[in-house]
C-alpha cells in the first residue's frame, strides 16, 4: 500500500532533449536511451537510471523539418540537459551543429550540453570525423562528448550516464545561482542560417563545471 502510495506522489523530473539535424538518429537513440519500441514515439518518454533516477527525455519526432517557432519555445523550455547529435559520416550535419548550439542555447541558456556523434548505419562513420570529436566538443563548449552507434548499440550505457551527470550539474548550477540572477534578458535570436555555413573555430565556455 505505501509503495502504491508513493507512485502516485508527482516528482519533479529534469529533462533532456535531443537536437540537430533531420536524419542523424535521434528518434533511434530517443528508443535506446528509453527502451520504448520504435513507432510508438510520442515524443515524450522517461529514461531510467540505475541510480534509481528518472530524466524526461524530449524528442521532436522529426517535427524541426518544418521550423516551428512555437513548438522550439516549447520544446527547450525549462531543458536541464541538450544533446547535440550529428551523423558522424555525415560532415553537412556535423556543421550544423553551431546552429542547433546557438538555438539551444539561446532558448536553455543554463543547460548542459552533450555532442553525440552517433555512427548509424554506415560503414563510413569510423573516419576523420570520429577523430576530431574532441575538438569539436571544445569548439561548441559541451561538457561530455560520446561516440554511439544506433545498430549495435555501443555508447548508449555511457550516454545515459552522461545525461544524468549533466541534470545533476545544472541543478547545482541553478542552486548556486543569486535570486536576482535567475532571469536572463534575451538579446537577439539566433539566425537561421544554413547548415552548409562554416563554424565559427572560436571554441565556447562550457557551462558544466566539469
Amino acid at each position: 500500500m505505501e509503495a502504491d502510495q508513493a507512485d502516485t506522489i508527482p516528482v519533479r523530473r529534469d529533462t533532456a532533449v535531443l537536437a540537430g539535424n533531420f536524419g542523424v538518429g535521434k528518434t533511434s537513440l530517443f528508443h535506446r536511451l528509453t527502451g520504448t519500441a520504435p513507432g510508438t514515439n510520442r515524443g515524450s518518454a522517461v529514461l531510467r537510471l540505475q541510480n534509481g533516477t528518472r530524466i524526461q527525455l524530449m524528442d521532436t519526432c522529426d517535427m524541426e523539418r518544418f521550423e516551428n517557432k512555437s513548438l522550439t519555445v516549447s520544446y527547450y523550455r525549462d531543458a536541464a540537459c541538450v544533446l547535440l547529435v550529428a551523423d558522424a559520416s555525415d560532415a553537412r550535419s556535423v556543421q550544423s551543429l553551431q546552429n542547433w548550439r546557438d538555438s539551444a542555447g539561446f532558448y536553455a541558456p543554463r543547460a548542459q550540453m552533450i555532442l553525440v556523434f552517433n555512427k548509424g548505419d554506415s560503414p563510413d562513420a569510423d573516419g576523420i570525423l570520429l577523430s576530431s570529436i574532441e575538438s569539436y566538443q571544445q569548439r561548441l563548449g559541451c561538457c561530455y562528448s560520446v561516440v554511439t552507434s544506433t545498430k549495435t548499440g555501443q555508447g548508449i550505457d555511457l550516454l545515459r550516464d552522461r545525461i544524468g551527470a549533466a541534470c545533476r550539474q545544472f541543478r547545482r548550477n541553478t542552486l548556486q545561482l543569486p535570486d536576482q540572477h535567475r532571469s536572463f534578458q534575451l538579446q537577439r535570436e539566433p539566425s537561421r542560417q544554413s547548415s552548409t555555413a562554416a563554424t565559427d573555430d572560436a571554441p565556447q565556455k562550457s557551462r558544466c563545471g566539469c
